[in-house]
């Protein structure tokens, strides 16, 4: 058979077209298997995310679930002894203007972080940097601390940075319900990178022992809200 000079068997071309034939559907049923996977996967995370829910806490049960996530990290990071009931509670975490801060799945509390706000005990790191918090003060700034973050290792392998999403919501609500203007913490040294690049705090005092976890190193960093505010609603700061 010629076609515009060019001559076929059809023979050859019915066998090839045979051959080709199963080959061509094999790569489209690998392909969408393949996409069957991906979607699936997709699902399965999507469904993981969904799960992980924030919130201020409010319960016993939730509060017991903080506070002992917090003594078991402090515990294994060498920052307290084991206490008889398991739990870290001190007098700053029992004022009325602590606000602990949870992130929970099926009732399960993954990870937590506390914001002690500056009352009649002042800030716990005013044991460490008092005089670099009076100077905020005595400048009319707002100050208030956040502390006690711990976060279960089952929660960075089952959802997508936790630690900056608890962070965003701690933020979110301290920029719409409270009149702060700086915010603190104090925090070892090996985890200065995190907060520094990432968060955008700023050193505020030199580095000391911190008899509150077991006289471990310890720095003090400071995230002007003012000033970050606007940045964190751009998403130019804090994990865009």
């Amino acid at each position: 058979m010629a076609l515009c000079g060019i001559v076929f068997d059809v023979n050859i071309c019915k066998k090839t077209i045979a051959l080709a034939k199963p080959l061509d559907m094999d790569i489209s049923k690998r392909a969408e298997k393949t996409r069957v996977l991906i979607h699936r996967k997709l699902q399965k995370d999507q469904s993981r995310q969904k799960k992980l829910r924030f919130k201020i806490a409010e319960t016993i049960s939730e509060f017991e679930g903080a506070y002992c996530l917090v003594h078991d990290l402090y515990v294994q990071e060498g920052y307290l002894d084991p206490q008889p009931g398991g739990m870290r509670v001190t007098s700053f975490s029992l004022e009325p203007g602590a606000i602990t801060f949870i992130g929970c799945a099926e009732n399960d509390v993954l990870l937590t972080v506390t914001l002690f706000t500056d009352a009649r005990l002042g800030l716990p790191m005013d044991s460490l940097y008092k005089a670099e918090l009076d100077m905020l003060r005595n400048g009319n700034r707002r100050i208030a601390e956040v502390g006690a973050l711990a976060v279960k290792s089952s929660a960075k392998l089952k959802f997508h940075s936790p630690v900056m999403q608890l962070f965003k919501f701690l933020l979110l609500y301290v920029w719409r319900h409270l009149q702060v203007d700086d915010l603190l913490v104090v925090i070892n040294p090996k985890h200065r990178k995190f907060y520094e690049k990432v968060l955008s705090f700023r050193s505020i005092g030199q580095q000391k022992a911190y008899d509150y976890v077991r006289g471990n190193p310890a720095i003090a960093l400071r995230l002007d809200l003012k000033w970050d505010e606007k940045r964190f609603f751009l998403g130019e700061a804090f994990g865009r």
